[in-house]
């Protein structure tokens, strides 16, 4: 009986370029498991196949909360196998740029304490990246493939180099030493690993980036890491001192651990977050993996495991570095954001190699409590404009933000040509307060109200002969979504695009409904609300060319984004993070209650005074909500600064503790509004 005959393979969960990952019942015991076929391992050699064992067992001896359990490893005709514990949460790379600074310290206090077992036993991982940090159901982080790079590197003949002279790893998260092809790397490589993982946590994106991994290699062992606040001017000077730190050119020049690294990070959240950081530290899930209906298992009589000295999965409830409170649970949220280096270890050709410097052992230390948590309006700075409807892509402008624009309706010239055709006293007419629709000859005026939501004064034409309810409408709407839907319609099936009509550029809703009816829907922002066109005919050609055709009194709005916007709104953000940057470190030092209500005072005053800078924006129609969101963010966020001072000056420790929940919720706000401009076109980070 083969090794591979004592699990059931149920189906393929995933696969990448060197391995193939499969939802496996173990038939002994019943335990659902991951089974992860390792194809870019494939050996012939019997010598070669058991040299990649035992590497892989070595490192897969690792029993830790924060390190993903190995059961079992096995050759099957010169495939390397890994039974592995089901992690059901997914990998960690859909969050990356998405995360609070509470979730990114949960995060790292995970990786540095898994690393930091692994240093204490000489295991180096050699290919941490956010694909390889799992989280699961519950919440924990979990780091997975320890031993697979060595592994992979043993089966091509005990060297950091493969046998075509390559060094086996992810070019993005490699340190210097292992680009150059050390064959003496200490956990301090790893180290440097987590600071890159750090680095995009922070920001979004790795420190280095190109399409050539060896030069890419290369970046990382003769270019200093940019500075992270040269991208994200918010994060705290001594956070971007840390990253620094541990992606150091010389391992000797990183923290001498995992625990010290870990210490001098934590005392720079507690100085401005707090010691109540881990409240905020808790993740959801992205996704989970879906085990569905399963094939009845088979009776199979019970025998010892052959697990070659791999670890057993640790109780849920076991926690990494000791801190200030119990780790609290870690879950994953949010969705993957900006470009992401390949998930895919990749071979690449080394420079002159260069050697690094042992660790010594980890020695955690307890954390010291520090003053109030300071909020920061992430990505002070907003990229380059991207042309944007809320959704997909504008045919001829690139991409835009996710799924919004199915295509360009080019309606203008075209539709007004057709209508013209006839001679303007053929066309038929119907209009209303400030609108005009006009259509061939031969259509007559219809009753509106078949389209809910148009408003009191919508007028309509229809083919003649039409069914009832087929008509093109047009009103004046006051309250819209967003997306400039009115708020008595639905969004249909295929999201927003943007078209442009005679009067200007407009949002379509392809499958709108409205009421009873389903609508292709125009809505042309103006100053004076928004004009909605809805067609509920078959013939899409004839909705288009009819909508094309509304002529509206006033001032048409731009859609946006606009460089100006982006601009004026980068420059109002760019001058808060100033502001806030010496206040921030006031309230840090302060020892008086006086020293902390100054400072908070001032605090607010900034945020208070940034949000009238930012409602002035002019940012287009599809921002003109998210942006009127961000305002009363920062209004809300100085009001509660403003608190916190006058509770920290009269001693009041119930108010304290109540302004703290006021800021948290207002950087919340703040947040929440940075997204939804990014969703209106307007980048950066949220």
């Amino acid at each position: 009986m083969s090794a591979l005959d004592r699990y059931d393979v149920l189906r393929e969960l995933g696969r990448g370029g060197m391995a193939i990952v499969h939802l496996a019942r173990q038939r002994d015991l019943g335990r659902l498991l991951a089974l992860k076929e390792l194809g870019g391992f494939s050996v012939g050699d019997p010598a070669v196949a058991e040299r990649f064992l035992r590497e892989s067992r070595v490192a897969s001896s690792l029993s830790h909360p924060n390190i993903v359990a190995v059961y079992d490893y096995f050759d099957e005709d010169g495939t390397p196998f890994m039974a592995m514990e089901l992690v059901e949460g997914g990998s960690l790379r859909p969050l990356v740029g998405t995360l609070s600074l509470p979730q990114t310290t949960g995060v790292l206090e995970a990786l540095l304490s898994a690393i930091g077992l692994a240093g204490q036993q000489g295991i180096v991982h050699r290919d941490l990246k956010p694909e390889n940090v799992l989280v699961s159901a519950d919440g924990h982080v979990k780091v997975a493939d320890f031993g697979i790079a060595k592994a992979g590197e043993a089966a091509q003949g005990g060297a950091n180099l493969t046998s075509q002279g390559m060094t086996v790893g992810t070019p993005a998260y490699m340190s210097p030493e292992q680009a150059m092809a050390s064959d003496d790397l200490t956990p301090a490589s790893d180290l440097y690993a987590i600071g890159c993982i750090a680095f995009e946590l922070l920001t979004g994106q790795t420190p280095f980036t190109d399409p050539s991994p060896m030069k890419l290699l290369l970046k990382h062992v003769q270019e200093e890491v940019p500075d992270v606040r040269s991208v994200d001017p918010m994060i705290p000077e001594p956070i971007a001192a840390w990253v620094a730190a541990m992606c150091a050119k010389d391992p000797d020049d990183r923290p001498a651990d995992a625990a010290a690294a870990w210490s001098t990070f934590e005392d720079a959240v507690l100085e401005f977050v707090g010691p109540t950081w881990r409240r905020d530290a808790r993740l959801e899930p992205a996704s989970t993996i879906e085990i569905g209906e399963l094939p009845p298992q088979t009776d199979t009589p019970l025998r010892p495991p052959t697990m070659g000295g791999a670890g057993t999965a640790p109780p849920p409830g076991a926690t990494g570095f000791q801190t200030y409170h119990a780790p609290a649970a870690l879950h994953e949220v949010l969705g993957e954001t900006g470009e992401r280096p390949s998930g895919t270890p990749t071979a690449t050709p080394p420079p002159t190699p260069a050697a690094a410097t042992p660790a010594p052992t980890p020695v955690p230390r307890p954390a010291v409590r520090t003053p109030a948590p300071v909020p920061a309006v992430t990505g002070g700075q907003i990229p380059a404009v991207t042309r944007t409807v809320t959704g997909v892509e504008e045919e001829g402008r690139g991409p835009l933000v996710p799924a919004l624009l199915a295509g360009v309706v080019a309606l203008a010239a075209g539709a007004g040509l057709a209508l013209a055709a006839g001679g303007g006293s053929d066309l038929a007419t119907a209009a209303g307060p400030g609108v005009t629709l006009q259509a061939p000859a031969g259509w007559e005026t219809a009753d509106p109200r078949a389209v809910a939501g148009l408003g009191p004064d919508a007028v309509a034409l229809a083919p003649a002969g039409a069914g009832a309810g087929e008509l093109v409408a047009v009103g004046r709407v006051q309250r819209t979504r967003a997306d400039l839907l009115p708020d008595a319609m639905s969004p249909g099936a295929g999201g927003p695009a943007r078209a442009t009509l005679a009067a200007g550029d407009a949002v379509l809703h392809r499958g709108a409904k409205a009421g009873g009816a389903t609508a292709d829907v125009y809505a042309l922002p103006t100053a004076d609300g928004v004009v909605v066109v809805a067609c509920t005919l078959a013939d899409r050609a004839a909705c288009a060319e009819v909508a094309g055709s509304v002529q509206v009194d006033g001032d048409v709005q731009e859609l946006g984004p606009t460089e100006a916007g982006a601009q004026a709104l980068g420059q109002a953000l760019q001058r808060l993070s100033s502001a806030i940057e010496n206040p921030q470190q006031d309230l840090a030092a302060a020892r008086s209650r006086g020293a902390q209500a100054t400072a908070a005072r001032d605090l607010g005053r900034a945020y208070t005074s940034a949000a009238g800078d930012i409602g002035d924006t002019e940012v287009g129609a599809l921002a003109a909500a998210p942006l009127r969101d961000l305002e009363r963010a920062l209004e809300r966020t100085g009001s509660a600064w403003s608190a916190y001072g006058s509770a920290a000056q009269s001693g009041d420790a119930a108010a304290v503790e109540q302004a703290r929940g006021r800021i948290a919720g207002a950087r919340d706000a703040v947040k929440a509004a940075r997204a939804a401009l990014g969703r209106a076109g307007y980048g950066g980070k949220s």
